[in-house]
């Protein structure tokens, strides 16, 4: 036993045709109602100054064929954030550039609490810069050899992750193709913490409902038949989970090989093996699960979304929340965000959004992700009204009716989507204290004025909110912003105008003097 794979495995990839991710940069952001929407793209942006300028190198974490990834420290506010640095040598250019663009481009989109945060990026002449979400638990590969294999409870724990992440990407019409335990980072070293985060979409891409790819991409051992014949969905993702959840169980792959080309004949023609001795102490359930995820013929291979009402995870994976075992958790009023998100402040939304998107390492935040994932009885990485009315009454403080409910899940939904992401949940729940902290502001401020003036022009509005299109209509949208904030009339906003604002709102939703916040921060 052991951890056999080889994790220097040959890396399989043809050339996808008519894919451009640079050309699918741009942002929509307006609904019927002509709303504008605070959507997961809008906070991941190119920032056109100089790195070292906003962070601090600590350590390098990782390396690899495209580059390094350090560990760094944010100037302004001392947050912790990994940095991924992309070589543009001649060799690499057209593929290098184009599976970063395209990493960037899918997780941009992305709001899901197992799958890893995109803050920012730079570029220069050498190389590409990618401000990402640090975790320091290591990859789940590594785990793997260090423990040879997973008892069914932990596998279960980690396997429902994996499957809620396939889900959510199915839903989004997103197809990974590259899931492996070295594409999935734990989320720290605490022994019984078994929280992952799933990296790498530098080959994942869009996909139509119904649609086939052919691009043959992927990783050996991993790699689903369908693809070695040039003709596959969605569900080589499934196919993938569950090689991953076979090596979890007992610490090497069902399909196995000398050589590149023997390991995809086993994929295509081998015999599943789940009756050596290593499988006499695996329960019934997980090799039935195994069984349905390794089905060969893609039509009839279970979905993620059933495979996580699968007994066995079911019966291995349930953990519950006892919001009890803090003492500093106080139960949440989501009364508040229909001030947190009034209608009419859509600078104030968009900042907050922001904000909230830099928080991700917090104690509060990571309490709040927890309650997210208890109330998402689907699994999906999506909460539903019918979820989140069903679970308020054990966290939140509100006795609300139903035409208060309506009215707050239509505000928290800021999509329009009809269902609250992750990061919709903690911008409607977060403490609105933290959050207008003085760095904070600063740094929100700050980023948002890319000229460095000292002041948001009409055209950083724009930006922030993710109008490119200017239109007279739009125009006239952010002149009645600015005027909204702008109190000595000079077309623009400081500053202290853009603190005002957010302190005031802060006035309104917790009912505090926030003059007296100010004295006591500065």
């Amino acid at each position: 036993m052991g951890c056999s794979c080889d994790k220097g495995s040959i890396f399989l990839k043809e050339k996808e045709n008519g894919f451009s991710p640079s050309s699918t940069l741009s942002k929509y952001h307006r609904n019927d109602e002509e709303d504008i929407l605070i959507l997961s793209e809008m906070l991941v942006n190119e920032n056109k100054g100089d790195v070292l300028k906003y962070y601090s190198p600590l350590e390098t974490i990782g390396q690899g064929s495209f580059g390094k990834v350090f560990k760094v420290r944010q100037k302004l506010t001392g947050n912790i954030y990994a940095m991924k640095l992309v070589s543009k040598d001649q060799e690499m250019q057209n593929e290098g550039n184009k599976n970063f663009l395209n990493e960037i481009y899918i997780l941009r989109k992305l709001s899901h609490p197992n799958i890893l945060k995109i803050y920012e990026y730079f570029s220069n002449d050498k190389y590409w810069y990618f401000v990402m979400e640090y975790v320091s638990g290591g990859e789940l590969y590594d785990k793997i050899c260090e423990m040879n294999y997973y008892d069914e409870y932990k596998a279960a724990i980690i396997m429902k992750q994996i499957l809620s992440c396939v889900s959510y990407l199915n839903k989004m019409g997103i197809v990974h193709r590259d899931l492996k335990p070295e594409n999935m980072m734990m989320l720290n070293n605490k022994k019984n913490d078994l929280d992952i985060k799933l990296i790498d979409f530098g080959t994942a891409t869009a996909i139509k409902k119904g649609k086939k790819l052919k691009a043959k991409i992927g990783s050996p051992y991993y790699i689903a038949p369908e693809v070695l014949k040039g003709s596959y969905g969605i569900e080589c993702d499934i196919w993938s989970c569950g090689i991953i959840l076979y090596i979890l169980l007992v610490g090497y792959p069902p399909f196995d090989g000398k050589n590149t080309n023997e390991i995809f004949d086993n994929i295509q023609g081998g015999e599943l093996d789940l009756e050596s001795k290593d499988w006499l102490k695996i329960s019934n359930e997980a090799k039935d699960l195994i069984r349905k995820l390794l089905e060969k013929n893609p039509k009839n291979r279970i979905s993620p979304f059933d495979a996580m009402k699968h007994p066995w995870i079911v019966k291995y994976s349930n953990k519950n929340i006892n919001i009890n075992e803090d003492e500093n958790f106080n139960k949440i009023s989501l009364k508040n965000c229909l001030q947190t998100f009034s209608s009419k402040q859509k600078l104030h939304q968009a900042s907050v959004a922001f904000i909230v998107h830099q928080m991700s390492n917090t104690k509060m935040v990571q309490k709040l992700t927890e309650i997210f994932k208890e109330l998402d009885e689907s699994g999906e990485g999506l909460l539903s009204k019918e979820e989140l009315k069903k679970g308020y009454k054990k966290f939140f403080s509100d006795n609300l009716t139903d035409s208060e409910f309506d009215e707050i899940m239509k505000t928290i939904d800021q999509d329009k989507s009809g269902q609250i992401s992750i990061e919709e949940f903690l911008r409607a729940t977060v403490d609105y204290e933290n959050l207008v902290s003085e760095k904070n502001l600063k740094y929100a401020f700050e980023y948002f004025d890319k000229d460095h003036s000292g002041f948001l022009s009409p055209d950083e509005i724009r930006d922030v909110l993710g109008l490119t299109e200017q239109t007279e209509e739009t125009s006239k949208l952010v002149n009645e912003i600015i005027k909204e904030v702008d109190t000595n009339g000079d077309g623009q906003i400081s500053y202290d105008e853009f603190k005002a604002m957010m302190k005031l709102n802060q006035g309104l939703i917790t009912g505090k003097d926030n003059l007296d916040n100010d004295k006591k921060e500065n």
